[in-house]
C-alpha cells in the first residue's frame, strides 16, 4: 500500500506526460525536503527510515 501511495502522488507531482497536478508552496520546505530525500532501501520495495528519521513522517502521509 505505501508504494501505492508513492506512485500516486508522485504522478500527481509530475506523471509520464510531464502534466503536473499538485503544486506544493515553496515555503513548505520539509515537505519539499521530503519528497526529494527520501527513497527505498536498495533492492527493496521498503522506505528507509534510517537514513534520516525526520525525513519520512510527512511524505509517507502523503504517499512520497
Amino acid at each position: 500500500m505505501v508504494r501505492d501511495r508513492v506512485s500516486l502522488v508522485n504522478s500527481k507531482l509530475c506523471n509520464a506526460n510531464g502534466e503536473v497536478n499538485l503544486y506544493v508552496d515553496p515555503q513548505c520546505t520539509e515537505l519539499i525536503d521530503d519528497f526529494e530525500q527520501v527513497s527505498y532501501h536498495e533492492d527493496s520495495g521498503q522506505i528507509d527510515k534510517d537514513k534520516d528519521r525526520k525525513r519520512t513522517h510527512l511524505s509517507m502521509r502523503w504517499g512520497i
